[in-house]
């Protein structure tokens, strides 16, 4: 651009001085013409002022050529013409018509006042060769790679014409480092080249997709981009193409990380199990993640390049789509305040906020003054121009509904980017100040806030307050406000919500769907902590009670196992139940194994088995005992003795060696009896009707007739048979050891004896 400017610099320079000579020559008049080999200066000649550089070279064209053809360099002072646009070996143009073969002259610089040009030219344009044989053609206003002049006059076009022109020769390649930057004297860095290599960053243009190919390999589709040579900020940025690069495969079950490196300038894809690019020689394309062979080897491709081109538009972009507005957190400020007087004003300290690159200034704002703010609920616009904040009310679904007595409630507060301020009715009404505080932002704002507008800050009050309990601002502590410390600070809780079905409900209306565990020796308490199960060991279920226990049910049953109540032995087996002899009622005891409870012998009442016996015991004594074979013993004579049948049947031992029965015994089967004697003297035994009596038998037959063998061997002094009226008796049945005895028969009248 520097060089840009001085030639046209001189450029006007060299029009003015062509203004001169041309005042110069009309004082002066016509001059001889001069021919020489090369002529630098003033050359008179019909007229026709000439002013720069001009020299004789060699038509080589094939051709002869007029005044005005743009030729270039065909050899040692040779020329021909060119049908190449932006041709880079342009030598002047002609100032005469020169045969083919033949020297003529041609203008290498200066003002020329006839060129050959091909189309429209305006004047003040650049000027280049053109696709026509000897005709040169509008370059623009840019001096571009191939521009020899610049137009003076202009031509109409289309087609062929002519233009005054000064010629400055062909402007050849330009590149980064011939371009000069202003600097100061003696900078290290001072050209475009520099400017690229330390202002940009290697990254992605274009193109580098990655796609699925199937069977577990990817695709990489060509691009663009800029890489350099060596991992350092000085190191040339090059602009760089890579080719499509298909078919690399991903292990299943890893992560592989895809970019572009420089491979010594040859820039290719490269795959790689690490995430290791430095971003000077290689950068990032894409992750890619395929899944476990258990999960289904999957895919899945994360495209996110290293973008190298429009860098500002891109940061600009991100800044508006995740922080439209953002707070200069530098300076500080836009701070929600209260006047803290009872007269409820509003206060917010100076400050700035950021909307791109864009920094907006804020000044205080003070409702106690001119400033105002504008109420608003989910309905829409409340009040305008209001200076002190409501206490009264709420936002209820849209419209405002007064505050219940005691009740709390939020004013949200949000500023917009040129300084007018909004306020929004809190959501709901509340029991305490804790609930008021766990209130979300609201979701339905009006557009000055949604878009030029952020929240500063809220207010929490109990209704009627002249100053808030809370001011909380947005931007230094984000609304850390006192939290709920009891579950009953809680909103919905005893009103009939039910917002824990993972709980057990108090009035018991939630059957559990699962198991109910306890993993430590944690009591499950009722009333105090006398009553409680729990497990104090594993495999052993825990149950205590400072009074009783009561079992309502008819049946309680033990399938299996042991039930231990009132001891700590768990060796002891079956059902042991027992207290101290003062408890009223005594206990009832079973155990097993000898010398196992040593207290056993001080149980009121209990069962125990020693060694192999079976032990019933009653205040302490053995009442009862069962031996191992069977034999079923009771300890007790007398007639608190025995057993006690049916409430009156009574058979006990009264004395030594004697069983005693005051009651009937019947013996249905055969009664073997070796001695029978009178229980009381003079009574007598009496068996059916035959009774020994003082060493006779008396044999009565009043019911039945005698008959033989029913007196076999009579051991008394007598025998005594009463016959059966009005039958026969056969007195054979009186045995022979009647013989020597007496025998008395008693008989009714009618009666006939057989002896």
């Amino acid at each position: 651009m520097a060089e840009i400017q001085q030639l046209r610099a001189d450029i006007l320079e060299l029009d003015r001085e062509i203004r001169r000579l041309r005042a110069e020559q009309q004082q002066r008049g016509a001059g001889d013409f001069v021919r020489a080999n090369a002529i630098t200066g003033v050359v008179p000649s019909a007229n026709v002022p000439a002013h720069g550089s001009i020299g004789l070279w060699t038509n080589q064209s094939g051709g002869a050529l007029g005044i005005g053809a743009v030729v270039i360099q065909n050899g040692d002072r040779q020329f021909d013409t060119t049908t190449t646009a932006d041709d880079l070996d342009v030598v002047g143009v002609l100032t005469e018509a020169v045969a083919n073969t033949e020297e003529g002259r041609l203008r290498h610089q200066g003002y020329h006042p006839s060129v050959i040009v091909e189309g429209a030219v305006v004047a003040g344009q650049f000027l280049r060769t053109s696709t026509t044989a000897g005709a040169a053609e509008d370059a623009g206003t840019i001096p571009t790679e191939g521009v020899f002049g610049m137009a003076l006059t202009a031509a109409a076009g289309p087609g062929a014409g002519t233009v005054a022109a000064y010629l400055f020769g062909t402007i050849g390649a330009l590149t980064a480092a011939s371009v000069y930057l202003p600097r100061v004297s003696g900078s290290t860095y001072d050209d475009v080249e520099d400017a690229n290599t330390l202002f940009g960053s290697a990254g992605w243009f274009s193109g580098g997709a990655v796609s699925d190919a199937g069977g577990g390999n990817v695709d990489v589709t060509a691009g663009t981009g800029v890489l350099r040579s060596a991992a350092t900020v000085t190191a040339q940025l090059l602009f760089i193409d890579w080719p499509l690069s298909a078919g690399h495969a991903i292990p299943v079950g890893t992560t592989r990380y895809i970019g572009v490196e420089w491979n010594m300038g040859v820039p290719q894809v490269t795959v790689r199990a690490t995430e290791n690019f430095d971003n000077f020689t290689d950068f990032e394309l894409a992750i890619v993640v395929r899944q476990p062979a258990a999960d289904g080897g999957e895919i899945h491709i994360d495209q996110h390049e290293q973008h190298a081109g429009d860098v500002s538009h891109r940061v600009i972009e991100r800044w508006h789509q995740t922080n439209h507005i953002e707070r200069d957190n530098e300076l500080g400020g836009n701070i929600l305040g209260e006047s803290n007087d009872n007269n409820r004003n509003v206060e917010i300290t100076a400050g700035a906020y950021w909307v791109g690159l864009d920094r907006t200034a804020l000044g205080l704002f003070d409702s106690s003054g001119a400033a105002t703010f504008d109420t608003y609920s989910a309905g829409g616009l409340e009040a305008a121009g209001v200076s002190v904040w409501p206490n009264l009310q709420y936002d209820n679904g849209g419209v405002l509904a007064n505050l219940g007595g005691n009740k709390w409630a939020n004013l949200w507060w949000y500023q917009e980017l040129d300084g007018d301020v909004v306020m929004l009715y809190g959501t709901a009404q509340y029991n305490t100040e804790a609930m008021a505080g766990e209130e979300a932002v609201p979701t339905t704002v009006p557009d000055i806030v949604t878009v030029h507008g952020t929240l500063i800050g809220r207010y929490v009050f109990q209704r009627g307050d002249t100053i808030p309990a809370q001011v909380a601002t947005a931007f230094v502590q984000m609304f850390a406000v006192a939290g709920v410390t009891v579950h009953s600070g809680l909103s919905g809780i005893g009103g009939g919500e039910d917002d824990h079905p993972e709980y057990l409900l108090a009035d018991g209306s939630r059957n559990l769907t699962g198991d109910l565990l306890a993993t430590v020796a944690t009591e499950v308490q009722f009333r105090d902590t006398d009553l409680a199960i729990w497990s104090s060991a594993d495999g052993q279920l825990d149950l205590k009670a400072d009074t009783k226990i009561v079992l309502t049910a008819p049946i309680v049953e033990l399938p299996s196992g042991i039930l231990m109540l009132g001891v700590t032995d768990n060796t002891v087996g079956g059902i042991l139940l027992h207290g101290d002899a003062g408890n009223i009622g005594g206990t009832i005891g079973y155990e097993i194994g000898a010398g196992q409870d040593a207290a056993f012998d001080s149980w009121v009442v209990g069962i125990k088995q020693m060694s192999d016996d079976l032990e019933f015991r009653v205040d302490s004594d053995v009442r009862m005992l069962l031996t191992a074979e069977g034999q079923l013993q009771s300890t007790v004579q007398g007639v608190a003795g025995g057993i006690l049948i049916g409430g009156d049947a009574h058979l006990y031992r009264s004395a030594a060696n004697v069983l005693y029965t005051p009651d009937s015994l019947t013996v249905v089967g055969t009664l073997l009896v070796d001695v029978i004697n009178e229980e009381t003297a003079t009574v007598g035994v009496t068996a059916e009707n035959v009774t020994i009596k003082d060493g006779s038998i008396e044999l009565h037959h009043g019911i039945d007739t005698i008959s033989s063998d029913e007196i076999t061997t009579p051991t008394g002094g007598y025998i005594i048979a009463a016959a059966q009226a009005g039958v026969t008796d056969d007195l054979d049945g009186i045995g022979g050891g009647a013989y020597g005895r007496i025998i008395v028969v008693r008989a009714d009248a009618g009666d006939t004896i057989t002896v």
